[in-house]
């Protein structure tokens, strides 16, 4: 499985359903916004995530730059950057305050997503993944 193919996908989407299971007080909505996917300039993918009582309980996707939707925190990378967070090479929070990904909704708002945000990323690295 390829990292934001479609079998991947279903795979993180039920990872995602395992590892979430305790609510909590967390309400917000990010969207994901990966550019150059896979080595293409300008093929974008995105996914969203509805987070209520610090479960997800929406994940949508979609391709193209022109119907990224809207959300309280967007964060727009290079497919490559967000590979190596998946990989270990890069903390996201620091990739976000490194300029390395471009967050819309302000860092310090973000600060209380982070643990959710940790989760989220955990639940992107899946056995057999190519990159």
């Amino acid at each position: 499985m390829k990292f934001l193919d479609d079998e991947w996908y279903e795979m993180h989407v039920k990872k995602i359903g395992e590892v979430f299971s305790v609510p909590g007080s967390l309400n917000t909505q990010l969207v994901e916004v990966y550019r150059n996917v896979w080595g293409v300039p300008g093929k974008t993918k995105w996914i969203k995530y509805v987070v209520e009582k610090t479960l997800v309980t929406g994940i949508t996707r979609g391709e193209g730059e022109d119907t990224v939707p809207d959300a309280a925190f967007r964060c727009f990378g290079d497919y490559k950057s967000y590979v190596s967070v998946c990989q270990g090479r890069l903390d996201p929070k620091l990739g976000i305050l490194g300029g390395v990904f471009k967050l819309e909704g302000g860092v310090m708002a973000a600060m209380p997503m982070l643990p959710t945000y940790d989760k989220l990323t955990a639940c992107k690295k899946l056995e057999g993944t190519e990159f």
